[in-house]
């Protein structure tokens, strides 16, 4: 999907590119999600394309102030999300005490940790509804006219924020193991598997 940008040249005139416009719809969350988006929007400015990093922040973290637009023909949206309601430290404070404990999964259910996560999830959701009902910023989304918007497989918000905002077309990115529900709406077999349901004679000879 890391395309090349075209180029043209003629005898004594100047090299043009024929480059796409792409937008790339950040979880503004964690590092983890800003460095591998950056990563990616620095291999498609290299290839010659034009890409806007839209750092949706719906949690607070302590990347906020970070400039990730590094590379020539790069630019950076910082979108707010921020709900007035939410108390960020304590989200991060329970996160930070749950880090490191020797804990099943099924502890996620229960108790405090059960209501972390329940806060966690309604923020994303608010937060959504905050950023995809700021009319200056879908204008200015839409106005952009991207050629093609990378989501995120974080969270459904980006997706319908491309929707909204009129994306010629877009690609879902995983940056990490395939997630049951991603594998689900793209209508591969449950549980998730890279192979095949059946090989043919070709398949096995790739193995």
């Amino acid at each position: 999907m890391f395309f090349e940008a075209v180029k043209h040249e003629r005898k004594g005139e100047k090299c043009s590119l024929n480059a796409y416009k792409i937008g790339i719809l950040i979880p503004d969350i964690s590092r983890s999600q800003l460095l591998f988006n950056q990563r990616m929007g620095e291999v498609l400015a290299d290839a010659g394309h034009n890409v806007t990093l839209i750092r949706l922040q719906t949690l607070e973290n302590d990347g906020k102030n970070l400039n990730i637009a590094t590379k020539p023909g790069m630019e950076e949206w910082i979108v707010d999300g921020h709900l007035d309601d939410v108390d960020y430290e304590w989200i991060k404070e329970k996160q930070a005490e749950s880090a490191f404990q020797d804990d099943s999964i099924w502890t996620l259910f229960l108790g405090e940790k059960r209501k972390v996560m329940a806060t966690m999830f309604k923020t994303f959701t608010d937060a959504c509804e905050k950023i995809i009902t700021d009319k200056e910023f879908m204008a200015k989304f839409e106005a952009a006219e991207f050629d093609v918007v990378f989501t995120h497989m974080y969270e459904f918000c980006p997706i319908g924020i491309q929707f909204q905002g009129k994306a010629k077309t877009w690609v879902w990115v995983n940056s990490g193991a395939l997630w049951d529900y991603v594998a689900y709406f793209m209508g591969l077999p449950l549980p998730p598997s890279y192979a095949a349901r059946k090989l043919v004679f070709i398949d096995i000879q790739t193995l």
